[in-house]
């Protein structure tokens, strides 16, 4: 990926929090918004190593109002992690890999704090 443009910094910083934000649900342990913290970690696995995301679409459909309305996308389209990885410049295997361990976790979401971080200098 070439070197972003001045104007995408701001981009790059929403894209690392998101990252980051994934990474940090697999450190979870508890939370204090009271969501089972085993939920978000399994939610943020699935983003990270799956090929394809399903997201819970909020509006049912009329014709079942109790039935839960997924939409499926591969990681490569916009909002994927692949997709994501591309746009930080990061590399997927990499972090795929790391995922897998606490101590690759931990260090991935150092990182990222960094990286997000310099996004946010590089704003102003």
């Amino acid at each position: 990926m070439s070197e972003p443009s001045a104007e995408s910094y701001p981009e790059r910083a929403l894209w690392a929090s998101v990252m980051l934000r994934a990474f940090q649900d697999l450190q979870k342990r508890t939370d204090p918004e009271g969501i089972n913290p085993q939920i978000q970690y399994d939610r943020a696995f699935s983003w990270i190593n799956n090929s394809y995301t399903k997201k819970q679409i909020d509006t049912p459909s009329p014709e079942h109002p109790n039935k839960k309305v997924f939409e499926t996308y591969k990681t490569g389209d916009v909002g994927g992690f692949e997709w994501v990885c591309d746009h930080l410049d990061l590399s997927p295997s990499a972090l795929r890999a790391k995922s897998l361990t606490r101590a690759g976790v931990d260090q991935i979401v150092h990182g990222l704090k960094v990286l997000k971080a310099k996004s946010e200098e590089d704003e102003v």
